[in-house]
């Protein structure tokens, strides 16, 4: 089965293989040296409206250093794919353009510093930013309000902000956000209302904080928010009402509270998996609970977090704790299954505890299994049937707890 990762992966290089056939039956014009585009008012006099697309990729390093002979265009009923260019600095000469009809592609410019010249564009139907090393922000595409399709912002290392989608309202298909080093939060994306599938943030390293998502109602699809090590906060999705697939919070390790999804409606939820968020204590919130104890049998995975958020019956423990408004979560050091057949678990009050040995222990005080190793479980099915003593050596602490054997 494909992780999510791997799905996530398998989603980029799909859409990059859209950029590269979209459009295949169509006539292209693919610009390759400066010659081509100094010539260009010469090559195609008197056209603003080109009826093919252009995919400007330079033959050798260095060859394409500017774009100032297509400032006559003011439309390109195809895609725009510009890519590959290792010292374009910027997009001066598109200051004209106002509409691209398929996808805008921008992939791989080494030293590309600023999109600045596209701040006549008021359409495109895709949107790709990848792989663009110096880029810092999106300033130039603050006309756009729509898109069609989807939008890719992925592994831009110096990409400080998303400035420049500030009127950006509506996505019609998913919006991914992954892989960008020193990204810290979503500003720039302050009008957005509805992603119409799904909606990815992955990987973003230097992420705390969604704030920029404040006006986000409607998730079509799936939400995931994985991997981001610095991520502490989702208050920002407050406003987040519909999400209609699975919510999925996995590898977020500063991650301490999910408030900010308050909000969601239960009844459109698919499935919830929150995982590996070690400070992570307090899953107990309206959208959860409700959908915890909704008519549909819930979809519910919880693992490798902090003790309060860590399997169902926490969750379940914390809904009704949740309803009656308490709020001390009172983790104590389990096991279960109670009676056991076969492999006793150990539930530690916390996911940073280590437990150094556990005994099985007769009523009269004989042990009959040890381990001395860091798990927490412990095959118990060559037992005899009886009632019997686990000491449990978890870091400082010993406990002894009983349990039969069935």
């Amino acid at each position: 089965m494909l992780t999510k990762t791997s799905k996530l992966y398998l989603r980029f290089l799909f859409a990059l293989c859209i950029c590269i056939f979209h459009g295949s039956n169509a006539q292209a014009l693919t610009i390759w040296l400066q010659s081509q585009i100094d010539n260009f008012a010469i090559d195609h006099p008197n056209v603003t409206t080109l009826n093919e697309s252009i995919w400007i990729k330079e033959a050798n390093p260095g060859t394409i250093t500017n774009l100032n002979g297509l400032i006559q265009l003011k439309r390109i009923k195809g895609y725009l794919r510009i890519s590959e260019n290792k010292t374009l600095l910027n997009l001066s000469g598109l200051d004209s353009l106002s509409q691209v009809d398929e996808e805008l592609s921008i992939l791989d410019n080494e030293q590309l510093i600023s999109i600045e010249a596209l701040s006549q564009v008021n359409y495109v139907k895709r949107l790709n930013i990848y792989l663009n090393r110096a880029l810092k922000n999106l300033k130039g595409l603050e006309r756009i309000q729509i898109i069609e399709s989807s939008v890719t912002i992925v592994d831009n290392d110096k990409l400080e902000s998303l400035q420049g989608l500030n009127n950006l309202r509506y996505i019609e298909l998913y919006l991914s956000i992954n892989d960008n080093l020193i990204l810290r939060n979503m500003e720039g994306l302050n009008q957005l209302k509805v992603v119409g599938d799904e909606f990815n943030i992955w990987n973003n390293k230097a992420l705390e904080s969604l704030n920029g998502l404040d006006q986000l109602q409607t998730i079509s699809n799936e939400l995931t928010i994985q991997a981001n090590p610095r991520l502490t906060s989702l208050k920002a999705l407050s406003n987040l009402i519909n999400l209609g697939g699975n919510l999925i919070i996995d590898l977020n390790i500063s991650l301490e509270s999910l408030s900010g999804l308050e909000n969601l409606k239960s009844t459109l939820l698919t499935g919830i998996q929150i995982a590996n968020c070690n400070r992570l204590s307090n899953c107990a919130f309206n959208g959860i609970c409700d959908y915890l104890n909704g008519e549909a049998t819930p979809v519910i995975n919880l693992y490798n977090n902090e003790c309060g958020c860590d399997n169902i019956f926490e969750l379940e423990n914390a809904c009704e704790r949740f309803r009656n408004e308490a709020v001390n979560t009172d983790c104590k050091l389990l096991i279960y299954p109670n009676p056991v057949n076969n492999s006793i678990l150990i539930k530690k009050k916390s996911v940073h505890q280590i437990i150094k040995r556990i005994e099985i222990i007769d009523n009269i005080g004989k042990v009959l299994l040890r381990s001395d190793r860091n798990e927490n479980f412990l095959n118990v099915n060559k037992l005899p049937r009886g009632t019997y003593n686990i000491r449990i050596m978890i870091d400082d602490e010993v406990e002894t707890l009983r349990f039969l054997k069935k």
